[in-house]
């Protein structure tokens, strides 16, 4: 770990910054590393404010905003080689209890980003032949025990961190992207199923913001809840009993 007690407040703060550069640096391998130290970096800050001296992260603290900017600029690029570290940072972000008012002038941003990297696959041909053995530990995530592996697994999971910490304030930027994918008769079911997954993450956090959607949202919904491709009926019929209202308009349908 990056974090030495012999360290001083001084040189954690030097490391900050090399980091914080690294971040903003057009070469992709040092931003690769950028992302595996600043995940290093937060878990010893997360250490190290359990024990009570979180004094040598002053600087990150004070600088955090800039660094969540990187981060976002990061993903916005859609590097796959950079994915599952980026990801990893929103994890650490949201277990280490860092602010969350810093994220707040980020949410639309961050939304987007996270509805980005919720597909199981890419590809419908993909989608049909996923079983449901190969998911059943992890749908959508195991907050008992988060030691994700896939890049859908920390988006959920922070997804959910996200609308339990703003609640309806995400519906603004969420709900187009969740309706644009849903009810498109044209949009491949792999981005239709990542959609009724966001859907149904935010449910329990959002249910008033959500209620004027679900009249549109249900009717489209319905025939996907018998879905020849068995992760699509699993996530549609999951969602629709998130929300109670939900399950009274499609019994009515």
């Amino acid at each position: 770990m990056l974090h030495s007690k012999s360290w001083t407040e001084e040189s954690m703060n030097m490391v900050f910054l090399d980091i914080l550069k690294a971040l903003k640096d057009s070469n992709m391998e040092k931003k690769s590393m950028a992302l595996s130290y600043i995940n290093q970096y937060m878990g010893d800050a997360k250490s190290v404010a359990s024990s009570g001296t979180q004094e040598s992260f002053s600087l990150f603290k004070t600088n955090i905003v800039e660094v969540i900017d990187a981060i976002l600029c990061i993903q916005e690029s859609l590097n796959k080689n950079h994915e599952i570290q980026a990801s990893k940072f929103w994890f650490n972000y949201f277990s280490g209890n860092w602010p969350l008012e810093n994220l707040d002038i980020f949410i639309s941003r961050i939304v987007k980003i996270l509805l980005v990297s919720l597909p199981y696959v890419e590809d419908d041909d993909a989608l049909s032949n996923v079983h449901l053995s190969e998911v059943e530990n992890s749908f959508p995530y195991n907050e008992e025990c988060p030691l994700f592996l896939t890049l859908r697994e920390y988006s959920a999971y922070c997804l959910s961190k996200l609308a339990t910490a703003f609640g309806n304030k995400i519906i603004e930027p969420l709900v187009p992207l969740i309706e644009r994918n849903i009810m498109d008769t044209n949009c491949a079911y792999w981005k239709k199923e990542s959609a009724i997954l966001a859907l149904g993450i935010v449910s329990e956090y959002c249910k008033d913001g959500l209620g004027p959607h679900l009249s549109e949202l249900a009717p489209a919904l319905m025939p996907l809840s018998d879905h020849p491709f068995p992760l699509v009926t699993k996530t549609t019929e999951w969602t629709i009993s998130r929300h109670p209202y939900l399950i009274s308009l499609i019994q009515f349908l």
